[in-house]
């Protein structure tokens, strides 16, 4: 009953052409004393509906809108809704639901490491999921007081223990940025609160962490890895003298080592239990197996022979040439070796800043040290290493101050 009261047809001139009516005669069911108006063509599907003995009419550009339009007024008749109110808006959905779309959409349209997407998924399910969860995805809950609120809940600033250094939110962020850009894509939002409009947060300075080995120190560090392992004394003079990651140095293959031309090809890196691709493109580069950052050529040539010394146990040339996993070589042997050769402790990562200070002290060619040690140009190697060139500078006048001085006193 509910469904004969609402009806869909066609306007009287839907057939119509500007030159020729097809309207059919309505002159019996006119009012007496009106006349027919003239013909319009008109391409209008009307839905017509009574309530409460009153006639009410909608005019739609299609067959197919009109029939949708019937099916939700019957619907809400049923219900004895008032079809007339306007429909409510779409309920915005969940951040929690976002999530997975969000990152799967990521990762389709990218080339990224295995290491990039787990950093992903563990700061959205281990910060952003807990936080956003359960809160609507729409302008009323998404600005950029709502993103100052959480950082400033990873950092502790509102009297609970600080969840996550600056320096980790710094790199967590763009996974929520990542998120909020999809909502945007997908209409939720209209731009995402994490760009624009000047920083949100301003992180604490980074503590002077660049603490390299003297070169003394890095030959007794090479001299008591030998000591302890054989096997591990080449990796940690491999890795010293060619400016290594340490991820990189225990993702070297045997086809990576070419000792007939004394070079390392450096094309992945052994990290999380896996060999992936490097860190930047930069990263992949051939070094020199022999330098003189040992200031011991003879000490650095020595390590060719030491390597035709080890242990390999898998003859096959893609293997990785030392098998063992990260913690297994790093932190054990590690801390032994700099223990045995009495020097203070520094990550393994410190023989890397023990490459590029070196050199740079020694006045090397900036060039040249960037592309051996895979950094992605010559201004990140200068901001970070730049108070080397400095003390090669300083070096350098106080040489020439000395022969100047040896000179005048021959004369």
């Amino acid at each position: 009953m509910r469904r004969a009261r609402v009806r869909v047809e066609q306007d009287r001139h839907f057939t119509c052409t500007p030159t020729k009516c097809k309207a059919p005669d309505l002159r019996r069911r006119l009012a007496a004393g009106r006349k027919p108006g003239a013909c319009v063509p008109r391409r209008t599907v009307w839905l017509r509906y009574m309530i409460g003995g009153q006639r009410f009419s909608e005019g739609y550009p299609t067959q197919q809108e009109a029939e949708q339009r019937r099916d939700v007024i019957v619907g809400m008749m049923a219900q004895e809704l008032d079809p007339r109110r306007p429909a409510p808006p779409p309920k915005a959905p969940l951040l929690r639901d976002l999530i997975d779309p969000a990152l799967v959409a990521h990762r389709g349209t990218r080339t990224l490491r295995p290491s990039t997407l787990e950093n992903h998924e563990s700061f959205a399910q281990k910060h952003v999921l807990p936080f956003f969860g359960t809160m609507p995805v729409d302008v009323d809950h998404f600005d950029r007081a709502a993103i100052r609120k959480f950082i400033t809940h990873l950092r502790g600033g509102s009297g609970t223990p600080r969840i996550l250094s600056d320096a980790s939110i710094k790199s967590g962020l763009p996974t929520l940025s990542i998120i909020l850009d999809y909502a945007v894509e997908a209409k939720h939002l209209l731009q995402n609160p994490l760009r624009g409009a000047g920083a949100l947060w301003r992180a604490e300075q980074p503590t002077e962490d660049i603490d390299p080995f003297a070169p003394e120190e890095l030959r007794a560090i090479i001299a008591s890895a030998y000591q302890i392992d054989h096997d591990f004394g080449c990796l940690v003079q491999i890795v010293s003298q060619c400016g290594l990651r340490p991820g990189e140095g225990l993702g070297l293959r045997r086809c990576d080592l070419d000792l007939k031309t004394a070079e390392v090809h450096v094309k992945g890196t052994f990290s999380r239990g896996r060999l992936g691709k490097p860190k930047t493109t930069s990263s992949t580069r051939v070094v020199s197996l022999v330098d003189h950052v040992l200031v011991d050529e003879a000490l650095s040539r020595s390590v060719l022979a030491k390597i035709k010394a080890m242990k390999l146990t898998n003859m096959d040339p893609e293997a990785r040439v030392w098998p063992l996993s990260a913690v297994a070589y790093w932190p054990r042997r590690w801390k032994q070796a700099l223990t045995k050769a009495e020097v203070r402790y520094r990550k393994p990562h410190a023989m890397r800043h023990t490459f590029a200070s070196i050199l740079l002290s020694r006045g090397e060619n900036l060039l040249e040290i960037q592309e051996a040690g895979g950094w992605r140009s010559a201004t990140v190697l200068l901001s970070t290493y730049a108070r080397w060139i400095k003390l090669a500078k300083k070096s350098a006048g106080a040489r020439s101050g000395a022969s100047s001085r040896v000179s005048l006193r021959r004369v």
